[in-house]
């Protein structure tokens, strides 16, 4: 199971790594295999979920999908970004990049002028103070 192995990961890189940062890039490779999105949504919630439990001090960084493709794709992609925004809203260490503008190279790939884009809006939420830089100045 992929998210069970991705839960694997992010336990065992606890014990060497304690990022400031972590931005998650959902794909909609499930969806497009037929998941449902309401599964769909249900497994991101569980590893949002396992994410804060491992890294509660981490500023999450939630990068939405592309809305692309046929009606059935783009209906799933809507629906989890959107739960992701409502995610991003409700605790104040999680910031939600809609990427809704963004053009694709091809059918799976981001064009090179919205890698850029994408990477300027990553490093200006980098770039605002966190929480744990904050604590230290208490």
């Amino acid at each position: 199971d992929l998210l069970e192995f991705i839960r694997s990961r992010i336990r065992h890189l606890a014990y060497v790594s304690d990022p400031s940062h972590i931005v998650l890039m959902a794909g909609d490779i499930e969806a497009v295999n037929g998941m449902s999105p309401d599964r769909l949504i249900s497994q991101f919630k569980q590893l949002v979920s396992e994410i804060r439990r491992v890294y509660p001090w981490s500023r999450l960084i939630l990068v939405g999908l592309v809305i692309a493709g046929d009606q059935k794709r783009r209906h799933c992609t809507q629906r989890v970004n959107a739960l992701m925004h409502h995610l991003a809203m409700e605790e104040r260490m999680i910031d939600f990049i809609d990427n809704n503008n963004s053009k694709l190279r091809d059918n799976i790939h981001l064009s090179i002028t919205s890698k850029k884009l994408l990477c300027r809006r990553v490093a200006t939420i980098i770039r605002k103070p966190h929480l744990r830089t904050i604590q230290k100045f208490r």
